[in-house]
C-alpha cells in the first residue's frame, strides 16, 4: 500500500447575508500547522484509538514527515503545502489541494489492530443555539479513490450540558455518506425538532481501512433567530460578528454586562458600558446578557471571529 504506517523500529523507541445568519464558521486558517488536539473549541472524541496512516511523501524509516504524523487522533490540522506532500505521489490518485486557503482538517485512516477494523472519530462543534431554518454545511473530499472512498455521517446532540461521548448523538439523514473524489459543498438541513435550542454538531469520520477524508469551510446558519435574538430586543449589538468588540446602543439603561462561552463559563463582566472588548477570547460562539435598571434581561448570541 502506498498509504503508509509508522514502523514498528521508530514505535520502540455570526454575519448575516441572503436571509441567513451565520451562528458559526471555520476555515481553519488561524490554527497551528499539524496539531491534532485542541483545535479552537472543538470535542473531539477517538473511539477507536488506532495509529493512523499517513500519504504523499516517502519518509525514511522513522522519521516523522510531519508533527503528529502516524498518532492516534480524530483529526489534523493539515496544510499540504508545509508538509511538503506530493499530489499523485506513487502513482496514487491523490489530491491534497484545499479548498480554499491553505489548510483544512484530515481524518487520516486507522490501520486495523486488535479487531478493530473501522475508524470512529467524531469532531464536535461548540454548542450553538439554533434559530429556525438552520443548516449545516462543509465542504468534504477523499484524498483518493485507490483504497475506495471515504465513509462519514452527520450528528446532532441535544442539551445544554456538553456530551462527555458520543454515544447520545443522534444521526441526521442518512447513517453514511461518501465523501467524493472532488471538493463537494454538503449542506445538511437540521430537523425543526431542534429550532430555538441548543445544540452540538458532529461530523463522524467512520471508513474502514481507506485513506484521508478532508474537511473544509465549516458553516452553520439560520433563517431565523430565536426570540432572544430578535429585533424586539432592547439592546442593538454591532457588529456580530466581529473580531472582538462589540458596540451596544440600547434606549434602556444597562446595569451590568457579562459574556459567557458557549459553555457557560463567565469570561467577562462590566457595568453598564457602550461596547464589551473579548478579543482576548478564543474564536466562537459567546453569550451576551444584559442587565437593565428596570429588572430585565436580554441575552443575545454574538460571534467572535
Amino acid at each position: 500500500m502506498k498509504k503508509l504506517l509508522l514502523l514498528s523500529a521508530f514505535a520502540a523507541t455570526v454575519s448575516t447575508a441572503y436571509g441567513q445568519t451565520t451562528l458559526f464558521e471555520d476555515n481553519f486558517e488561524s490554527y497551528q500547522d499539524f496539531i491534532i488536539s485542541n483545535i479552537g473549541q472543538y470535542k473531539l472524541f477517538d473511539n477507536d484509538g488506532l495509529g493512523t496512516y499517513i500519504g504523499g511523501a516517502s519518509p525514511a524509516p522513522g522519521v516523522l514527515p510531519w508533527n503528529n504524523a502516524y498518532a492516534p487522533m480524530v483529526c489534523q490540522v493539515f496544510n499540504p503545502s508545509a508538509a511538503g506532500v506530493v499530489n499523485g505521489h506513487d502513482n496514487e490518485n491523490s489530491n491534497f489541494d484545499p479548498h480554499g486557503g491553505n489548510k483544512y482538517l484530515a481524518f487520516w485512516a486507522s490501520s486495523p489492530e486488535g479487531g478493530v477494523n473501522r475508524n470512529d472519530d467524531w469532531l464536535v462543534l461548540p454548542k450553538l443555539t439554533l434559530g429556525t431554518g438552520n443548516k449545516f454545511t462543509f465542504w468534504v473530499k477523499s484524498l483518493a479513490d485507490d483504497y475506495g472512498l471515504e465513509k462519514y455521517k452527520v450528528a446532532i446532540y441535544d442539551g445544554t450540558a456538553a456530551p462527555a461521548t458520543s454515544a447520545a448523538f443522534q444521526v441526521i439523514g442518512a447513517t453514511s455518506r461518501t465523501a467524493p473524489l472532488e471538493w463537494t459543498e454538503v449542506s445538511v438541513d437540521i430537523p425543526a425538532t431542534f429550532d430555538n435550542k441548543p445544540v452540538y454538531l458532529a461530523i463522524n469520520y467512520m471508513s474502514a481501512d481507506v485513506y484521508m477524508m478532508m474537511v473544509d469551510d465549516i458553516k452553520v446558519t439560520t433563517a431565523t433567530l430565536g426570540v432572544t435574538e430578535t429585533a424586539k430586543q432592547s439592546t442593538t449589538v454591532f457588529p456580530n460578528p466581529s473580531k472582538g468588540v462589540f458596540n451596544l446602543k440600547s434606549n434602556k439603561k444597562a446595569t451590568s454586562v457579562e459574556v459567557y462561552s458557549a459553555e457557560g463559563r463567565l469570561v467577562k463582566q462590566e457595568k453598564a458600558v457602550q461596547l464589551v472588548d473579548i478579543t482576548n477570547q478564543p474564536k466562537g460562539v459567546y453569550i451576551l446578557k444584559i442587565k437593565y435598571e428596570d429588572g430585565s434581561t436580554d441575552s443575545r448570541q454574538i460571534l467572535k471571529q
